[in-house]
């Protein structure tokens, strides 16, 4: 791994992965981890009751909630997560994230 993909996570000490991002009132917060050619990872935050309404990525999306609680809604189907949960979203797919409680989450992206 080179260091120069890693963003906003030290690499010097251990952090609390949720402590890294705060949510702000209104606001859906996103930051970058680590990108690469094989790997993109975001850190996201809602605020209560933020989403976002309809999204689509064009490779596979591993979603894994760190804090709080979340709906992720796909192809009529919508599936509550909970802290600890971990849900994939094929490539593709239109989704989306939110409406709950504020929460805190961790987007894996594997470009295929």
């Amino acid at each position: 791994m080179h260091k120069e993909t890693i963003k906003n996570i030290s690499t010097e000490a251990p952090e609390k992965m949720a402590a890294l991002i705060e949510p702000r009132p209104n606001q859906v917060v996103s930051m970058a981890l680590f990108n690469s050619e094989h790997v993109h990872i975001n850190l996201s935050s809602f605020a209560d009751g933020e989403m976002v309404s309809k999204e689509e990525y064009p490779d596979a999306t591993i979603c894994y909630l760190l804090e709080g609680e979340t709906i992720i809604a796909r192809g009529g189907r919508k599936d509550r997560l909970q802290a600890g949960d971990v849900l994939a979203v094929p490539g593709h797919v239109l989704h989306a994230v939110g409406g709950l409680a504020a929460f805190r989450m961790l987007q894996i992206t594997i470009p295929e």
